[in-house]
């Protein structure tokens, strides 16, 4: 996973022009603000009690919870129900970045048909509420060379799914596919999924970098979540222009104010990546 992050801060750490779509139609079609969330992710470990606390705590009242294939339907079923019983809906996330080919469609129906399993050992109310797939295709060595075919089939994948079932699913998405000139295929995968979680990995560039995303998102009426880095990437907030952990969770706060009101008629939900790192900041 370490290998991952560092991979993926490499790409986005690349000079990207912002945006020059502006896509205005649609914004009232988004609900108010008045009913946003923060969810947070989890890739290594079932958070606990203590956890739970603290994220309710914070007012975060989702999960994006990868779960490995060593955990027992035990441990699943007394965390799902635990989350529950502290008002914290969970997500199943998974996804590999050679999750954008046909090849590999059967990977992410295997996450569903694992969540659908999960939810069978829990009550309604303590159920899994959908996945979100991170699948980053412009990891792949081969990205520069066709780039709009990989967009293109991961939302032929995540269509395919949405007719087999009526599964909410979300899919993670950098910042830069507009300005890296995919701006068509970056529609159609918008409105092929139930929401977008935008990887808004550039600090105090935020607002100008989800122009597009956002106008998209009112446009086919999708959730859009706003995702903040925690991890730390360098030995100062001067070299670490991707995370704010040395800017703190003040900083953060404060940021995704700022965005909510440069595009005030639209839902902007966050989500914090992760809680190793969130738990690290609330303790500093």
């Amino acid at each position: 996973m370490e290998e991952k992050i560092i991979a993926i801060l490499i790409a986005l750490l690349c000079p990207f022009a912002v945006g020059t779509q502006s896509i205005s139609e649609g914004l009232t079609n988004m609900e108010s603000n008045s009913f946003e969330k923060t969810g947070i992710f989890s890739w290594n470990y079932l958070p606990g009690k203590e956890d739970a606390a603290l994220l309710t705590d914070h007012e975060i009242t989702e999960v994006y919870q990868y779960f490995r294939s060593s955990y027992t339907d035990e441990e699943v079923a007394d965390y799902l129900t635990m989350m529950k019983g502290s008002g914290i809906d969970v997500y199943i996330l998974d996804g590999e970045p050679e999750w954008c080919s046909r090849d590999n469609r059967d990977d992410m129906r295997k996450v569903l048909e694992r969540m659908n399993y999960y939810n069978t050992l829990v009550p309604a109310e303590a159920s899994i509420k959908g996945v979100v797939y991170d699948v980053e295709p412009y990891l792949l060595s081969n990205w520069k060379d066709d780039g709009d075919q990989k967009i293109r089939w991961l939302r032929k994948n995540i269509e395919a799914l949405k007719e087999e079932n009526d599964a909410t699913i979300y899919v993670c998405i950098p910042y830069f596919y507009d300005s890296h000139g995919y701006s068509e295929q970056l529609e159609k995968l918008v409105n092929a999924c139930d929401g977008i979680f935008v990887m808004n990995y550039y600090r105090d560039q935020e607002i100008p970098h989800i122009e597009t995303e956002t106008g998209f998102a009112a446009m086919y009426n999708k959730r859009f979540v706003n995702l903040y880095e925690l991890k730390s990437h360098g030995d100062n907030a001067a070299e670490d222009k991707v995370s704010y952990y040395y800017e703190g969770l003040d900083k953060v706060r404060k940021s995704i104010e700022s965005i909510r009101s440069a595009y005030p008629d639209i839902r902007i939900d966050m989500g914090y990546h992760d809680i190793k790192y969130f738990k690290e900041l609330i303790n500093q």
